[in-house]
């Protein structure tokens, strides 16, 4: 499985429990927020101040059933919980934790898991929510799935 900045194959998509229709594909994206006071221009050194923000967790899903990917935007913040098989074959999941889906994004082209051969896919994408005691552990956890 590989995570992190691209596609992967995709078993299923729950949210919160209820099953996604049609997921192909999923993509979990970990980025960070920082802000810098560069301080008084005329002072050597390097910055003033530098604020670092928690990081920030994009999701993406990616299916044939561009109606049941709709439902999700807009809808209150619920766990996204992303099948898949494992490098060993076995099913993994991966929940992301208050996932808020903004955006729908259409159509895209994949290479089908089963056949090989390119399918059109729809896509949402969100954010996960954080909570001012949450961590990146607490945020995304995998596990096995079965």
């Amino acid at each position: 499985m590989a995570a992190g900045d691209r596609v992967f194959t995709a078993r299923d998509l729950k949210c919160p429990t209820d099953a996604v229709d049609g997921i192909r594909a999923a993509e979990i994206s970990v980025s960070g927020a920082s802000a810098e006071d560069p301080g008084d221009a005329s002072v050597v050194g390097g910055p003033a101040e530098v604020q670092v923000g928690p990081q920030r967790i994009t999701v993406s899903a990616y299916g044939v059933n561009p109606n049941a990917l709709r439902a999700l935007v807009g809808a209150a913040a619920a766990n996204a919980v992303i099948g898949y098989k494992g490098p060993a074959g076995a099913n993994e999941k991966h929940t992301i934790k208050n996932v808020v889906w903004t955006t729908f994004m259409g159509a895209l082209t994949i290479r089908d898991p089963e056949t090989g051969g390119p399918i059109p896919v729809w896509g949402v994408s969100g954010t996960a929510e954080w909570g001012a005691s949450d961590t990146l552990t607490l945020m995304w956890v995998s596990a096995a799935d079965s």
